[in-house]
């Protein structure tokens, strides 16, 4: 026989496939659709999750050592810093007094009682204990804030010209003079312009003893209040006086420097203040 016939009759071996071999495993293993589909899931599953990695022990207590730092730091932070200092708003100061004062008394204006500071200062005045030659300030307050010249002007009810107003520092003080037989309403206002300022109380002149009626010293009618004041020097200041019937002064004032203008009800209370501007004159 020829070998070529017998190569030729032998058939060819089938290809193996992917498919041949599921197919062959599925006869021989005699596997149902459903667990064929059961065990495909479950494969998909197996090849989805990573392999789990072996945990680094000393990383994971650094960590928690480092958290555990980071907490009692911060509060041991909280515990021990210093408090945070509460901003408390401070009241403002007391007008300063142009000359050193005795004593120092505040006088609260009362709203309901637009009298209230001249009954005040005359309560004050009426304290026969204080001792003779004594000086006492007597800032006001209004509505909470100390009183400037223009604020304290209509609680006295005195009416200087406008021009004399417009002159002065708001700074302005309100005194008692307690002498050897009157005590004394004083008050020294600093100007700003000496020429304005002299030139308008010579305008005031007129009506300054009406205005100053409720603390004068001396007492006399308002009929026959004196107008005139007359020119004298004290202490070597310039001074203008005004005197009633009896000879007796019941208002005087001075510029001292040109500056510091003085207005009271004795001509022992002017000495005095002057004499104290002259030993420490304030800058």
């Amino acid at each position: 026989m020829d070998p070529r016939a017998e190569n030729e009759e032998k058939p060819i071996p089938a290809i193996r496939t992917l498919q041949s071999d599921s197919q062959l495993y599925i006869k021989n293993k005699n596997l149902s659709p459903l667990e064929i589909a059961s065990r495909a899931y479950t494969g998909q599953q197996t090849d989805i999750a990573a392999p789990a990695k072996p945990v680094n022990k000393a990383i994971v207590f650094s960590g928690i050592g480092l958290m555990a730092i980071l907490v009692v730091s911060g509060m041991l932070y909280f515990i021990l810093r210093s408090p945070t200092p509460v901003s408390i708003p401070q009241e403002p100061a007391i007008p300063m007094a142009y000359i050193k004062p005795e004593n120092t008394k505040i006088i609260v204006s009362d709203p309901t009682n637009p009298g209230s500071v001249i009954q005040t200062l005359n309560s004050e005045r009426a304290q026969s204990s204080r001792t003779a030659g004594a000086l006492v300030y007597y800032p006001i307050k209004i509505n909470g804030q100390w009183a400037s010249a223009e604020d304290f002007l209509p609680l006295l009810k005195w009416n200087p010209p406008q021009e004399f107003i417009d002159t002065l520092n708001p700074v302005s003080n309100i005194l008692v003079y307690f002498g050897e037989r009157t005590q004394d309403v004083a008050v020294i206002f600093k100007a700003n312009d000496f020429d304005a300022s002299f030139s308008s109380m010579l305008s005031w002149e007129k009506r300054m003893a009406t205005d100053w009626f409720p603390v004068l010293s001396v007492r006399t009618d308002t009929e026959t209040l004196p107008r005139s004041f007359q020119d004298e020097v004290i202490r070597n200041n310039d001074a203008r006086i005004l005197k009633n019937s009896d000879d007796n002064v019941i208002l005087g004032y001075s510029i001292f420097n040109k500056k510091f203008i003085i207005i009271t009800t004795s001509r022992e209370a002017l000495s005095s203040i002057l004499m104290r501007f002259i030993a420490l004159p304030p800058q």
